[in-house]
């Protein structure tokens, strides 16, 4: 994944505070980057003058991946005991009227617009954002800059990507763009990155009309299940 959230959700501590082990807990605390609760051990990154706000960009080697696979299987812990929901599955008035969208988890695969840091990225370095339209909504996502993993993660951010991104959907409001009025939906991210797997939003009417000639048929062996 290309960003994450230094969070784990509400999935809770367990044991008076400790957090929940993952695959890379065991060597990240023998590093001393994760206390005995598994939490971030800021005696650390104090005494290795690296700043906490960055947690993912001033290591080194395998402790800096190591440390983004650890919050990541947090999030896929969480994502097990919560219901994740499909963005594009939730863009509809009802549920806009009802106000039953607000503190959903939801995740979107799609493209996606967005603006680059200015590098390098420091304390004072400002958030940015990805964003789509689609009438009537405009839908975005607040990207903390300091939570991005990677240089080229950030230079993306500067072009139309494909993502899939994970967040909590946190207000639902108007907006004005271009002259149009949208309702603005802004979701707090957890993580995202490059999907292995795309959406096709290609309307049916588009392969009638070309005799399905670029529909793209599954596999014999493709499972549905």
């Amino acid at each position: 994944m290309k960003c994450l959230e230094k969070t784990n959700l509400s999935i809770g501590t367990e044991n008076g505070g400790r957090s929940p082990a993952t695959t890379y807990s065991d060597s990240l605390i023998q590093m001393g980057i994760l206390n005995s609760d598994n939490n971030i051990n800021v005696k650390y990154f104090k005494e290795n003058d690296i700043d906490p706000n960055i947690p993912f960009l001033e290591h080194g080697g395998y402790s800096t991946i190591h440390l983004r696979h650890h919050f990541f299987d947090l999030l896929l812990e969480c994502i097990q005991k919560m219901e994740l929901n499909d963005l594009d599955h939730l863009l509809k008035k009802k549920y806009i009227q009802d106000g039953s969208l607000i503190n959903k988890l939801c995740f979107y695969v799609g493209g996606l617009y967005g603006h680059s840091p200015k590098l390098p990225i420091t304390k004072a370095t400002p958030p940015t954002h990805l964003y789509f339209r689609r009438k009537p909504y405009f839908v975005e996502w607040d990207i903390n800059s300091l939570f991005l993993c990677s240089t080229t993660a950030t230079i993306r951010l500067g072009s139309r990507s494909i993502y899939a991104i994970y967040g909590i959907i946190r207000n639902i409001g108007k907006i004005t763009k271009d002259g149009t009025e949208f309702i603005h939906i802004k979701i707090r991210p957890l993580a995202f990155g490059s999907p292995k797997i795309t959406k096709d939003r290609t309307p049916n009417i588009h392969y009638y009309k070309n005799n399905f000639a670029d529909f793209d048929y599954p596999d014999e062996d493709y499972d549905e299940s």
